[in-house]
């Protein structure tokens, strides 16, 4: 039975229906994750369920509503964002991490078992929304820690709960955009040869199962528009040893597309059939699957049909995607030059601007910046929501700005801008922190520090096999000397027109056991953020690509070059000027100097026959450091 709530209600009306309808169903708690059925990054607003029920509008974070009280998780980078949006809603915060914050499982435990004990609890989740992995985490926290004897109250998991499709009687309607084909020219690879090494990959007799909306965009080189700031269409692939599967809308797919496709020797199956076939289709050997990005309720299904199935921590398709071949390469380039032609011209908008004593707010640049990538050929979209955070806004790491209540820019400060395009030839991330005015001496320290951890992460030189959880500590050095550090990770993989987050290296302390490869782009973003204060974080990407000891190390002793094994290095790739203004060259060492003059010179030089003469005089200018 629905649940007509009127257009003017509030969360805490939201939450007392969820809890009616939980009472209905008999549910004495509900698991809520921040997840698509393909367990997205960023989510069509048809799967906003938490920002729906919560007003919570942060990427990470997981809810639970019992009958009597209800909690929310999430990582150090929303604990500001989090309390403040939940305000007054009767909604514990739990800051993931900190000393004495439990987990979900030991809270709902405690509240099933200690608080409101009863012999028999039922635990809901949507099995749409969770991965198998999740799912199978949670059951084995919550169902054995109470089977200890016959008498002993007992949880029982339900998968099936679609509790939102009750209460959210307004819900927004599935994307709806076309399926686009994404031509060899861009990606350096014809779709059958993709097909063919995937296979190869996999090993004969094997079928792999693509849940991960990037993953069947990158193996079946088609693109779309279903979700924000990520090119991809709602779609499930299946690759088997004959024949290629891609389960998709057919509304989504033109005459010409699927002709093009079947010619390729791809099969179009309806979106929403890849559960019946896979519990219907015979078996034809091992059916390869990934629980991290596998739905609970796609794997119920292939478990029950597959005995053969083989479970993967992470996908060949990740490793595949992140090794970029010298077409995406040169698309990268061309999409940072991009990038670099529209970021420099905001800098200087903003410096004018600012210098007329024009009112700015953050939205405004936000606008700004979109608008002058637009004018750039082969611009899709932004690759993520623009973070432009003004003062103490910086200290937030994922803050976004609001065109309803705009924040102005003005007196003297530190404004922090993350931002990415989305170009038919790549993918950018780029972050600056400019000085605004004059800014306190603990706002250059702090710049400084910043930007020479950044340094010394773009100057590592590593032997092949290094993995980024051994390199992390390089950009943490100057910071952790000056007893500060940043929570989150340094790095991350970014995707070729596809996925500003992208797996699966990354560079960050936690270990992660894949090695950095020549052809890998990552992202290099040390931070530091001082809550009320300010915040600072310098981001450029970054190519890893082989050492060249005659050119590289020009110094180094020859009889000795090739003894250690051969040596990977890092390029960057981001064309966008760095504020020289801003440091205390005296905390910073002569090496790490001539870096910063000889990156802002290479940035003039490449930009110079795009701009016109008063930009390059600009850019010039700006870069010069005294």
């Amino acid at each position: 039975m629905s649940i007509i709530l009127p257009s003017t209600a509030t969360h805490l009306d939201r939450l007392q229906s969820l809890r009616q309808v939980m009472q209905q169903a008999q549910v004495d708690a509900y698991i809520i994750g921040n997840n698509d059925p393909h367990l997205s990054e960023y989510l069509p607003d048809h799967w906003k369920c938490i920002e729906w029920l919560t007003g919570f509008t942060g990427e990470a974070a997981s809810v639970v509503v019992t009958l009597h009280d209800a909690a929310l998780w999430t990582d150090s980078r929303y604990f500001i964002q989090a309390a403040d949006q939940l305000g007054d809603l009767p909604i514990r915060l739990m800051k993931m991490g900190l000393p004495g914050v439990p987990s979900l499982t030991e809270w709902l435990s405690h509240q099933l078992l200690t608080l409101h004990p009863a012999p028999l609890h039922i635990v809901g989740l949507d099995g749409r929304l969770f991965s198998a992995a999740e799912a199978d985490d949670l059951r084995d926290r919550l169902v054995p820690s109470v089977s200890i004897s016959s008498d002993a109250p007992m949880i029982m998991l339900r998968h099936d709960c679609r509790l939102f499709d009750t209460i959210w009687t307004d819900r927004p309607d599935l994307p709806q955009g076309a399926l686009e084909l994404y031509d060899a020219s861009l990606s350096g690879e014809e779709r059958p040869s993709r097909l063919e090494r995937i296979r190869k990959a996999i090993g004969p007799d094997s079928s792999l199962l693509l849940t991960a909306l990037d993953e069947v965009a990158w193996s079946f080189d088609v693109r779309g528009t279903d979700i924000a700031c990520t090119p991809v269409v709602t779609a499930y692939g299946l690759i088997t040893p004959t024949t290629s599967i891609l389960f998709v809308d057919p509304a989504k797919v033109s005459d010409e597309v699927r002709t093009t496709l079947q010619r390729d020797g791809i099969e179009i199956a309806p979106y929403d059939t890849l559960i019946d076939y896979l519990q219907s289709c015979p078996s034809t050997g091992k059916i390869i699957a990934v629980p991290s990005t596998t739905s609970a309720a796609v794997m119920r299904a292939l478990k029950a049909e597959h005995e053969e199935e083989q479970l993967l921590a992470t996908s060949p398709i990740a490793l595949m995607k992140a090794v970029k071949n010298e077409v995406e390469l040169r698309g990268f380039a061309s999409a940072m030059l991009k990038d670099g032609i529209a970021l420099t011209r905001f800098l200087i908008w903003i410096e004018e601007e600012l210098r007329k004593g024009t009112p700015l707010t953050e939205w405004d640049c936000v606008e700004k910046i979109k608008s002058l990538r637009s004018l750039l050929p082969g611009y899709r979209e932004e690759s993520f929501d623009a973070i432009v955070a003004w003062r103490e806004h910086g200290a937030l790491p994922h803050y976004s700005p609001s065109p309803q209540n705009p924040t102005t820019i003005e007196g003297n400060g530190l404004l922090l801008i993350d931002t990415g395009g989305q170009y038919i030839e790549g993918t950018t991330d780029v972050t600056r922190t400019l000085p605004i005015g004059h800014i306190s001496d603990a706002e250059r320290r702090d710049y400084t520090l910043v930007l020479c951890g950044h340094i010394r992460l773009a100057l590592a030189c590593f032997p092949v096999g290094t993995r980024g959880d051994q390199l992390d500590a390089l950009a943490r050095y100057d910071l952790w000397r000056d007893g500060k550090t940043y929570r989150h990770g340094t790095g991350h993989g970014v995707g070729h027109f596809l996925s500003v987050h992208e797996g699966p290296q990354s560079i960050r302390m936690q270990h992660n056991p894949t090695a950095l490869l020549p052809g890998m782009v990552c992202s290099n973003e040390p931070a530091i953020y001082l809550e009320g204060r300010y915040g600072i974080r310098h981001e450029n990407c970054l190519l890893v690509r082989p050492l060249h000891p005659a050119t590289d190390c020009p110094d180094a002793t020859p009889s000795m070059e090739g003894e250690f094994g051969d040596f990977l290095c890092f390029d960057n790739l981001t064309l966008c000027p760095i504020d020289p203004k801003g440091i205390m060259p005296e905390l910073m060492t002569a090496e790490q100097l001539t870096w910063l003059d000889d990156y802002n010179r290479h940035v003039c030089a490449c930009l110079e026959p795009h701009l016109t003469d008063a930009e390059n005089a600009w850019l010039r200018s700006y870069t010069h450091r005294e």
